[in-house]
Protein backbone atom coordinates (compact mmCIF):
# COMPACT_ATOMS: atom_id res chain seq x y z
CA UNK A 1 0.00 0.00 0.00
CA UNK A 2 2.80 2.45 0.87
CA UNK A 3 4.52 1.95 -2.49
CA UNK A 4 1.28 2.72 -4.30
CA UNK A 5 0.95 6.08 -2.51
CA UNK A 6 4.51 7.04 -3.35
CA UNK A 7 3.96 6.29 -7.05
CA UNK A 8 0.64 8.12 -7.01
CA UNK A 9 2.27 11.20 -5.47
CA UNK A 10 5.14 10.97 -7.94
CA UNK A 11 2.64 10.75 -10.80
CA UNK A 12 1.20 14.11 -9.74
CA UNK A 13 4.73 15.52 -9.63
CA UNK A 14 5.52 13.86 -12.95
CA UNK A 15 2.54 15.48 -14.61
CA UNK A 16 3.54 18.81 -13.08
CA UNK A 17 7.03 18.45 -14.61
CA UNK A 18 5.51 17.42 -17.95
CA UNK A 19 3.26 20.49 -17.85
CA UNK A 20 6.17 22.73 -16.90
CA UNK A 21 8.33 21.37 -19.72
CA UNK A 22 5.44 21.85 -22.17
CA UNK A 23 5.06 25.44 -20.99
CA UNK A 24 8.79 26.11 -21.39
CA UNK A 25 8.75 24.50 -24.83
CA UNK A 26 5.71 26.56 -25.82
CA UNK A 27 7.36 29.79 -24.66
CA UNK A 28 10.41 29.02 -26.78
CA UNK A 29 8.22 28.33 -29.81
CA UNK A 30 6.40 31.63 -29.17
CA UNK A 31 9.73 33.49 -29.08
CA UNK A 32 11.01 31.64 -32.17
CA UNK A 33 7.92 32.75 -34.06
CA UNK A 34 8.52 36.41 -33.15
CA UNK A 35 6.82 36.79 -29.79
CA UNK A 36 8.40 39.35 -27.48
CA UNK A 37 6.56 38.97 -24.15
CA UNK A 38 8.94 37.98 -21.36
CA UNK A 39 12.08 38.05 -23.49
CA UNK A 40 13.63 40.92 -21.53
CA UNK A 41 13.72 38.75 -18.41
CA UNK A 42 15.19 35.52 -19.78
CA UNK A 43 18.42 36.58 -21.49
CA UNK A 44 21.44 37.40 -19.31
CA UNK A 45 22.81 40.91 -19.65
CA UNK A 46 25.73 43.04 -18.57
CA UNK A 47 25.70 46.83 -18.37
CA UNK A 48 22.28 46.93 -20.01
CA UNK A 49 23.31 44.87 -23.04
CA UNK A 50 22.08 41.35 -23.75
CA UNK A 51 24.90 38.81 -23.80
CA UNK A 52 23.46 37.15 -26.89
CA UNK A 53 20.57 37.41 -29.34
CA UNK A 54 18.94 34.02 -29.78
CA UNK A 55 18.19 33.02 -33.36
CA UNK A 56 14.85 31.38 -34.18
CA UNK A 57 16.48 28.07 -35.15
CA UNK A 58 18.30 27.83 -31.82
CA UNK A 59 15.14 28.74 -29.93
CA UNK A 60 13.21 26.06 -31.81
CA UNK A 61 15.97 23.58 -30.94
CA UNK A 62 15.55 24.41 -27.23
CA UNK A 63 11.78 23.93 -27.57
CA UNK A 64 12.35 20.52 -29.16
CA UNK A 65 14.76 19.52 -26.39
CA UNK A 66 12.07 20.28 -23.82
CA UNK A 67 9.58 18.19 -25.83
CA UNK A 68 12.14 15.38 -25.74
CA UNK A 69 12.31 15.82 -21.95
CA UNK A 70 8.51 15.50 -21.80
CA UNK A 71 8.67 12.25 -23.73
CA UNK A 72 11.42 10.83 -21.50
CA UNK A 73 9.53 11.67 -18.29
CA UNK A 74 6.40 10.01 -19.75
CA UNK A 75 8.54 6.97 -20.61
CA UNK A 76 9.80 6.79 -17.03
CA UNK A 77 6.23 7.07 -15.70
CA UNK A 78 5.23 4.17 -18.00
CA UNK A 79 2.76 6.32 -19.94
CA UNK A 80 4.74 6.13 -23.17
CA UNK A 81 6.19 2.78 -24.31
CA UNK A 82 8.51 3.50 -27.23
CA UNK A 83 11.79 2.80 -25.43
CA UNK A 84 12.17 -0.78 -24.24
CA UNK A 85 15.16 -0.12 -22.00
CA UNK A 86 14.43 1.10 -18.48
CA UNK A 87 18.16 1.51 -17.98
CA UNK A 88 18.45 3.86 -20.99
CA UNK A 89 15.52 5.98 -19.76
CA UNK A 90 17.04 6.11 -16.27
CA UNK A 91 20.40 7.19 -17.71
CA UNK A 92 18.77 9.94 -19.76
CA UNK A 93 16.82 11.19 -16.74
CA UNK A 94 19.99 11.09 -14.66
CA UNK A 95 21.69 13.26 -17.31
CA UNK A 96 18.68 15.61 -17.30
CA UNK A 97 18.86 15.86 -13.51
CA UNK A 98 22.57 16.65 -13.70
CA UNK A 99 21.96 19.26 -16.41
CA UNK A 100 19.37 21.09 -14.32
CA UNK A 101 21.60 20.87 -11.23
CA UNK A 102 24.49 22.43 -13.15
CA UNK A 103 22.11 25.11 -14.49
CA UNK A 104 21.07 25.98 -10.93
CA UNK A 105 24.71 26.38 -9.86
CA UNK A 106 25.45 28.41 -12.98
CA UNK A 107 28.56 29.79 -14.61
CA UNK A 108 29.62 31.95 -11.63
CA UNK A 109 29.21 35.08 -13.78
CA UNK A 110 25.74 35.60 -15.21
CA UNK A 111 23.50 32.65 -14.31
CA UNK A 112 22.86 30.42 -11.32
CA UNK A 113 22.93 30.77 -7.56
CA UNK A 114 26.58 31.86 -7.55
CA UNK A 115 26.53 34.49 -10.28
CA UNK A 116 28.72 37.58 -10.01
CA UNK A 117 26.44 40.06 -11.81
CA UNK A 118 23.30 40.42 -9.71
CA UNK A 119 21.85 43.82 -10.59
CA UNK A 120 20.01 43.06 -13.84
CA UNK A 121 16.43 42.11 -14.70
CA UNK A 122 17.59 38.65 -15.65
CA UNK A 123 19.60 38.27 -12.43
CA UNK A 124 16.52 39.10 -10.36
CA UNK A 125 14.34 36.51 -12.13
CA UNK A 126 17.17 34.00 -12.14
CA UNK A 127 17.58 34.35 -8.36
CA UNK A 128 13.84 34.22 -7.66
CA UNK A 129 12.59 31.68 -10.21
CA UNK A 130 14.98 30.16 -12.76
CA UNK A 131 17.74 28.82 -10.49
CA UNK A 132 15.46 27.53 -7.69
CA UNK A 133 13.20 25.94 -10.31
CA UNK A 134 16.20 24.28 -11.99
CA UNK A 135 17.30 22.85 -8.65
CA UNK A 136 13.78 21.63 -7.85
CA UNK A 137 13.51 19.96 -11.27
CA UNK A 138 16.90 18.32 -10.73
CA UNK A 139 15.86 16.90 -7.36
CA UNK A 140 12.50 15.73 -8.66
CA UNK A 141 14.07 13.98 -11.65
CA UNK A 142 16.53 12.23 -9.36
CA UNK A 143 13.68 11.05 -7.12
CA UNK A 144 11.77 9.93 -10.22
CA UNK A 145 14.68 7.59 -11.05
CA UNK A 146 14.42 6.04 -7.59
CA UNK A 147 10.64 5.63 -7.45
CA UNK A 148 9.75 4.35 -10.92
Amino acid sequence: MGGYLVKKDMAVGGFFIVGLFLLISGMHMYWALGGRWGLEYVIPEREGKKLFSPKPIGTIAVALVFLFFVWIVLEKMKISYFINSDRLVACIICAMSFLFFIRSIGDFKYVGFFKKYKQTKFAYWDRCIFSPLSLAISVFLFILILVY
